[in-house]
This record gives C-alpha cells, structure tokens and sequence, in this order.
C-alpha cells in the first residue's frame, strides 16, 4: 500500500524498532543497578531477533489443520504462528530475568 520494495519495507521494519529498542535501553540504563545492565542490553539483541525470524519466517495462514479442543474449531497452523512470533521475546524475558 505504501509502495517500495520488499527489501525496503523489511529494512524499515527491523531498522526503526532496533532504534527504539536500543533508545529505550540507553534512556533507562541510569535507572537499572550496574548489576543489572547486561540483562538491559539483551533487550535490542531480543528485539532484533524477534522482528528478524519473523521477516524471514514463512507468513500466517489462517487455513489448513483445524482442531476440536472441545469449545470448537481452533486452527493449530494459525496459533502455532502466533506462538512462534512471540517465543524469540519470552526466551530474552527468561534470559533477563536469570541474570
């Protein structure tokens, strides 16, 4: 809709949350202990790996496999989509939380 390149809107989607997410990690290092800092510099590094899989990653696909889990249809290829974009963020929030 915007017009550009594949290449362009991907480069736009990981380039401008990286900023921010390396912005928000400077803004608020004064306030985290120094013990802390190397759990607040992951944060880029989740962000960045999270938006990189899911450009790469194949798109959702609200067909194919459904499943009765006893309340209705709930199409697995669809929710195992949504798992997979949010499991790179929970594995950094684990990650920060240990150390």
């Amino acid at each position: 809709m915007l017009g550009g390149t594949d290449r362009t809107l991907k480069a736009i989607h990981l380039v401008l949350p990286t900023a921010v997410a390396v912005a928000f990690a400077i803004a608020v290092a004064p306030a985290v202990p120094t013990a802390r800092w190397v759990a607040l510099d992951i944060t880029p590094v989740g962000v960045i790996a999270n938006l990189w899989l899911r450009t790469m990653g194949k798109p959702a696909v609200p067909g194919g496999l459904v499943g009765d889990f006893g309340y209705g249809p709930v199409p697995v290829d669809l929710a195992w989509s949504y798992v997979r974009e949010i499991a790179p963020l929970a594995i950094i929030l684990a990650l920060q939380l240990a150390l």
